[in-house]
């Protein structure tokens, strides 16, 4: 299951939600941590000596310098990532534009945008699915829902990796029958909800893509929205769905299209994408090392870190820390931003990532031998790569605030160098939604959709469950969406 995938699954540990309040504020938290340290503040020109006695001292220098940040330091080694694909895909972080700019002799390269883009659809699908059960289960649920909501639980549910919740919420869809108006998207799901799988077959949905052809990026403009649902208050609201099976429909086109870009290299398409499938497909096996052209400018640091982030959430799980510390950066650094309790600490991650920013600086320099002004965007690109990376760690060992600080810290260091990616805001937005927070996902899915229009699909689970939110919040609460 995809990185952010598993995490989503209500694990014995369960969980507590945390308020808006704090939500919003963890950002201001984690801002004003970060301008405190040495990685927040303006760079100077210098290369900072790196610090003694810290944590980060227990990080693997030879995995560090094994990282990709060290590794295209030289002009020679960074030249054909200088190409129009690559720009578009890990500068700009626009795989729209990626997918059509890489040549025909950059099959790699094309393969791996479409991965991304089937990342960035899974993301969002597991947003929009994590808004519905918030809105259509208690503590918001209402009598007046409209009964097409057990279809939205059913596929939402499935997406989590929910299986019996999804099975019980398919025996109420089949008691509906044909009052049901979203019957048709019901379809697909039927027998992979029965079989406790994600659907393959949708030959029956509403919405048939163009035929799989790599450079090509399809659209759901005239899909939306999907159907009209009525409450079933007499005379109370009607109001347009779109339904979360486009999002899965696109993330799966996009994934065929990457295969089918480079043939040769499945496997290791495979492995890259790991981290983000959903919960019901199930996870990657493979301890196979990864390309440069997988690893340049994403959050897979080293050769060794895709097979890490894919044990991780797959049936290894938090095993796969100790198991992968001396082959995976990511699984290092995690074991050194371990505290006394045996999980991930904020600050101490905090201090780590700022001093190995530091180590990468001075890595660069020596594998280079001079200064070049992309050594700085690429430290910091890894270092909220690092912040993303830690949270999902976090987020499974159980400490859903020091998985939201990170996630923050990683939005925060986006804003330099466009070290966010698209899908790790689309998991935040999930994360936020998880916890009934739409301010800042309903901002993603603005900012990303300009680039990505079929994002839009989120904004209708969000606004239901920005609307129930505030009513429930209200005096009283009102009758409505």
């Amino acid at each position: 299951m995809i990185l952010d995938a598993r995490t989503w699954i209500r694990a014995e540990v369960g969980r507590r939600r945390l308020p808006a309040r704090l939500l919003f504020g963890l950002g201001l938290v984690v801002g004003t941590v970060h301008l405190g340290c040495s990685g927040g503040t303006p760079d100077d020109g210098q290369v900072p000596e790196v610090a003694k006695e810290t944590p980060a001292s227990a990080v693997s220098s030879d995995l560090m310098a094994q990282s990709w940040p060290v590794l295209v330091a030289k002009g020679e080694a960074r030249a054909p990532y200088e190409s129009s694909g690559y720009v578009q895909l890990t500068y700009h972080r626009n795989p729209r534009k990626a997918v059509s700019a890489f040549g025909d002799d950059q099959a790699l390269g094309r393969a791996r945008a479409h991965a991304d883009a089937a990342a960035i659809y899974r993301q969002a699908a597991m947003t929009a699915a994590t808004a519905f059960v918030e809105t259509y289960e208690p503590p918001l649920a209402q009598p007046y829902d409209p009964a097409e909501r057990v279809h939205l639980l059913m596929v939402s549910k499935a997406i989590l990796g929910d299986a019996d919740g999804a099975k019980a919420a398919l025996a109420e869809v089949q008691a509906l029958g044909d009052a049901n108006v979203a019957k048709a998207w019901s379809a697909p799901w039927v027998a992979a909800v029965e079989a406790g799988t994600c659907p393959s077959d949708f030959s029956a949905s509403p919405f048939q893509p163009p035929a799989v052809a790599p450079g090509q990026w399809p659209t759901i403009d005239d899909q939306r929205p999907s159907y009209t649902v009525a409450e079933r208050d007499p005379g109370t609201n009607t109001f347009g769905v779109d339904d979360p099976t486009l999002l899965v429909q696109l993330a799966l086109w996009h994934d065929a299209a990457s295969k089918m870009a480079a043939p040769d290299q499945e496997k290791m398409l495979e492995l890259y994408g790991a981290r983000y499938r959903l919960p019901c497909e199930g996870g990657v096996a493979s301890e196979d090392a990864l390309p440069l052209d997988l690893m340049f400018g994403s959050d897979l640091l080293t050769a060794g870190d895709g097979a890490f982030m894919a044990a991780l959430t797959g049936e290894q799980g938090l095993a796969a820390v100790e198991s992968f510390q001396e082959k995976s950066l990511i699984a290092n650094i995690a074991v050194a931003a371990r505290g006394e309790g045996g999980k991930i600490e904020h600050q101490r991650a905090v201090d780590i990532a700022n001093d190995l920013r530091k180590s990468w600086r001075s890595l660069q320099l020596e594998a280079a031998g001079e200064e070049h002004g992309s050594h700085m965007v690429f430290a910091d690109v890894a270092m909220a790569a690092l912040y993303r990376d830690l949270a999902f760690v976090a987020e499974l060992e159980g400490d859903r605030e020091t998985s939201g600080k990170l996630r923050i810290a990683a939005l925060d260091m986006g804003e330099r160098h466009s070290a966010s990616t698209p899908a790790g805001l689309l998991s935040l937005a999930a994360w936020d939604a998880d916890n009934q927070y739409t301010i800042r996902g309903l901002d993603i899915i603005h900012q990303q959709a300009r680039r990505m229009p079929s994002l839009e699909v989120v904004r209708s689970a969000l606004d239901l469950l920005a609307i129930r939110v505030g009513r429930s919040r209200g005096s009283g609460g009102t009758p409505g969406m």
